[in-house]
């Protein structure tokens, strides 16, 4: 499912629950995760946090 549509879903309910605020931070994280090693380097870790700031944004 696309981060935005997901978005969407969640704003649609009103409500968050634990679920998908992990399952939106794992999507996020394996965006920035560009060379796919399961690790955040400095400039994909701030990609992360820019991602989970501003979901709204285009990150790539």
């Amino acid at each position: 499912m696309a981060i935005q549509d997901y978005a969407r879903s969640i704003a649609a309910t009103k409500t968050v629950s634990k679920d998908q605020v992990f399952r939106f931070l794992e999507m996020q994280f394996a965006r920035a995760d560009r060379n796919h090693d399961g690790e955040l380097d400095a400039d994909e870790l701030a990609l992360f946090v820019h991602a989970v700031s501003c979901p709204d944004s285009d990150q790539r």
